[in-house]
C-alpha cells in the first residue's frame, strides 16, 4: 500500500513567496509583449475633488510603439503635459483600479477606420452610376409598354 503525503504549498511562506515570483514574471512577459498598448494611471482630482488628470504610471512596449514616445518620456507626466500627439485611431477599454488607479488598453483600429472610409467613398462614387442605370432600366420598361402598345395600334391599324 502507498502513502501520499498533501502539503499545502501557500501554506509555506517561502512557497508562497516562490509563487508570487513566478506569478509577477509571468505577467511582466504578458505585460512586455501583448500587441495591444497597456497604460496603468492615475486620477489626479482637484481642489473640490472632481477629476482633472491623470498621470502615466507605466506602459507598455506596445503603447510606446503606438504613441511614438518612450516610456521615460511619459511617466509621471500627466496627459495634459505630455498628451502624445497620434496620428491614429485607437478603441480604448478603462478599467478602474483600487486607490484612484485605472488602466487603459489601447487597440490600433486605423487601419479599420480608413477602410471603412475608402468603402464609403466607394460606394459615393458608385451612386451616380447607380441612380443612370436605375434610369435607364426605367426608360427601358417605359419604351418596352410603349412598344406593346404601338403593337396593338399598329396591328389594328392594318386591318383598316
Amino acid at each position: 500500500m502507498q502513502q501520499a503525503t498533501r502539503r499545502d504549498a501557500t501554506s509555506d511562506p517561502k512557497e508562497e513567496r516562490r509563487l508570487g515570483r513566478v506569478r509577477e514574471t509571468h505577467l511582466e512577459q504578458l505585460f512586455d509583449t501583448m500587441h495591444e498598448g497597456f497604460v496603468l494611471a492615475e486620477v489626479i482630482v482637484d481642489d473640490a475633488g472632481n477629476p482633472s488628470d491623470r498621470r502615466y504610471l507605466d506602459v507598455n512596449p506596445t503603447f510606446e510603439r503606438l504613441v511614438g514616445k518612450s516610456r521615460d518620456e511619459v511617466i509621471n507626466r500627466t496627459v495634459r503635459e505630455d498628451f502624445p500627439e497620434v496620428d491614429a485611431t485607437f478603441d480604448i477599454l478603462a478599467s478602474p483600479q483600487p486607490s484612484g488607479r485605472f488602466t487603459l488598453l489601447f487597440v490600433d483600429v486605423s487601419a479599420r477606420v480608413e477602410a471603412e472610409r475608402e468603402r464609403l467613398e466607394a460606394e459615393r462614387r458608385v451612386q451616380p452610376a447607380q441612380r443612370v442605370e436605375s434610369l435607364g432600366v426605367l426608360a427601358g420598361g417605359i419604351v418596352h409598354d410603349f412598344n406593346n402598345l404601338l403593337v396593338g395600334v399598329l396591328g389594328f391599324a392594318g386591318f383598316l
